[in-house]
């Protein structure tokens, strides 16, 4: 089956309303999309509010930064699975050839399985970078610092930076000791289990 295109056309105003730029991006008609001919998964997963919450309570509680990241179009980076045949979009038609249509190689926006892609295009990089995927979420990557083969002279200035830390830490300590919570103890197996994770 051949899905048709359309393009959708956006006013893009600024604060005071004005126009700032105009917008156009060619999507699928997904819609006449059928299942087992035209696509087969679709489902992607979604972070859950649990899994952000703990996440961002462990970081506040290891005193680590979040980097938050927008990907531009991120749908059209997933690579297709499945033939999608797609036609001609108006304005592009060519003349010589007005009944040929085209194999989408990557995924369009409204297209059933673009989400799909993009989650399993996204993972497998994430995997190729010694990350291991949540056992809890699906969506949680996790890259632990000793399972990365540090670059020549890192590993030296990473043990140089952890002893620096400690040293700081144990003078802080030493200063402000928290009615006995706060033992050096307690403080080299916090720093030792930061040390451990790196998040992304």
């Amino acid at each position: 089956m051949v899905i048709t295109l359309k393009w959708i056309h956006k006013v893009k105003l600024d604060e005071l309303r004005g126009i700032l730029k105009n917008k156009a991006r060619l999507v699928a008609r997904g819609y006449r999309q059928e299942e087992e001919i035209d696509f087969e998964e679709t489902f992607a997963p979604v972070a859950s509010i649990e899994s952000i919450r703990i996440f961002l309570a462990f970081v506040a509680h290891i005193n680590m930064d979040v980097y938050q990241i927008d990907v531009k179009t991120a749908f059209l980076n997933g690579n297709m699975r499945e033939k999608v045949h797609v036609s001609q979009s108006d304005g592009f038609v060519d003349k010589d050839n007005p009944n040929h249509v085209y194999k989408l190689k990557k995924a369009l926006y409204r297209l059933k399985q673009a989400p799909r892609a993009w989650y399993d295009m996204l993972s497998s990089f994430l995997i190729s970078q010694d990350f291991s995927k949540g056992s809890v979420d699906p969506i949680m990557f996790i890259c632990r610092q000793s399972e990365r083969k540090p670059k020549k002279g890192q590993n030296r200035i990473k043990t140089r930076q952890k002893q620096e830390a400690l040293r700081n830490q144990e003078k802080s300590e030493a200063v402000t000791i928290d009615k006995g919570r706060k033992t050096k103890e307690n403080a080299k197996r916090r720093a030792k289990f930061a040390n451990s994770y790196k998040v992304y």
